[in-house]
């Protein structure tokens, strides 16, 4: 079996610094790029654009990019201040609407090769008993480790900022660790 590749980032343009992480991506190379501004069911179309980009086993790692808060991840926000609302417009992921996006974010799973992870590369995604409960659902669900951020993140950096919460599928509890860095 081939070793996954693919490297694939999900940008929320939420604020003008988030061209400093695009730039910087590319800079690393080796980097599959996908921006959203302000779109209804963002996660869907991540997913649709993800079965796009990639063939079956070939994801290494797939990073969203955007604002984020104990237990939620935004992916197709567009503004700064906008909250993941439970029902509707699917422009994030969180506790409070997986059942709504679950069957979508399932269509990822054979995407992702053995030792593939996701990054939910917000601020404080994976803080507090919300965090660790959305990163375990996550988990469990694509099947792969979900990595998130505990503390505030800056923009435009590629490494974590403090440590962050590593859920393995099927586990309750996260392990605090160093995040994977892109190189």
């Amino acid at each position: 079996m081939a070793i996954p590749t693919i490297e694939i980032n999900a940008l929320d343009v939420v604020h003008p610094d988030v061209l400093n992480i695009e730039k910087n991506l590319l800079d690393t190379g080796n980097q599959l790029i996908m921006k959203f501004q302000g779109v209804s069911n963002g996660v869907g179309q991540m997913v649709t654009n993800v079965t796009r980009l990639a063939h079956i086993g070939e994801v290494r790692v797939l990073r969203l990019w955007s604002h984020g808060f104990p237990g939620g991840q935004g992916v197709s926000q567009g503004y700064p201040d906008a909250r993941i609302s439970v029902r509707g417009e699917r422009v994030g992921i969180s506790r409070s609407n997986f059942t709504d996006v679950a069957p979508e974010l399932a269509r990822l799973v054979p995407y992702f090769g053995v030792g593939g992870w996701m990054e939910l590369r917000g601020c404080t995604v994976g803080a507090g008993y919300d965090g660790s409960d959305l990163l375990s659902m996550l988990a469990t669900l694509i099947k792969v480790p979900v990595w998130a951020a505990i503390n505030a993140q800056p923009i435009g950096p590629l490494e974590w900022s403090g440590p962050v919460m590593k859920m393995l599928p099927n586990a309750r509890q996260g392990q605090l660790m160093t995040g994977p860095s892109i190189k």
